[in-house]
């Protein structure tokens, strides 16, 4: 059969050829130790499959501008599918789906500056808001841009590049 002389049968006896001290051992032994790390390996790239699906099916947006009272039917088909293949399959942790939520957006700098600024407006007086929006334009121009190059960065290598940044301080 294919499974036993075809091309993944020579890849996974090939993977004998790196630990050269697993050929000292019996062949059944050896068959089962290739086993396991084959077993290992699907079972791995099975759970990175599964995640990067719930992260591609959670990333739909679309209920979100939809009346709560009448979902449109792709809605009620989506959450018809994560409730019955994800939640009522077992009991979710509160955490247990924290890999698969899809990523939060890095907001742009301007934005995140002048929705500052809107906020902070009808807290301060008018003299120090002025030396705010000054103050604001000089960190647009100088170190803002640094720092936003920084936080896609960070956003590219972690799961949530807030999170532990909110912790710390």
């Amino acid at each position: 059969s294919w499974l036993r002389s075809g091309y993944l049968a020579t890849a996974i006896w090939n993977l004998d050829t790196i630990f050269l001290w697993t050929q000292l051992l019996p062949t059944p032994l050896r068959v089962a130790y290739l086993s396991t790390i084959s077993a290992g390996v699907v079972g791995i790239l099975l759970t990175e499959y599964q995640k990067r699906f719930l992260r591609l099916v959670l990333s739909y947006q679309g209920w979100l501008f939809e009346e709560p009272k009448k979902p449109s039917l792709f809605t009620k088909a989506w959450l018809g599918f994560i409730k019955y293949c994800y939640v009522k399959t077992s009991r979710p942790l509160l955490y247990s789906y924290q890999d698969s939520l899809p990523r939060l957006p890095v907001p742009s700098l301007k934005g995140t500056c002048e929705k500052t600024l809107i906020s902070l407006k009808p807290l301060l007086p008018e003299a120090e808001f002025k030396d705010l929006q000054e103050k604001a334009a000089a960190f647009q121009k100088n170190e803002g841009p640094t720092l936003q190059r920084y936080l896609h960065l960070k956003s590219m290598f972690s799961r949530n590049y807030v999170s532990d940044w909110w912790l710390r301080f």
